[in-house]
């Protein structure tokens, strides 16, 4: 589980410095192997 609030943290830094890319789109790369 701490991996992925790490991987949680570096998605807010992606959604600030990649702000045209979709929100979907970094969340699936990120964190989509959560479950």
């Amino acid at each position: 589980m701490s991996l992925g609030l790490y991987m949680g943290s570096y998605l807010v830094w992606a959604a600030e410095d990649l702000t045209w890319v979709p929100a979907g789109v970094l969340h699936q790369r990120f964190l989509g192997w959560v479950r």
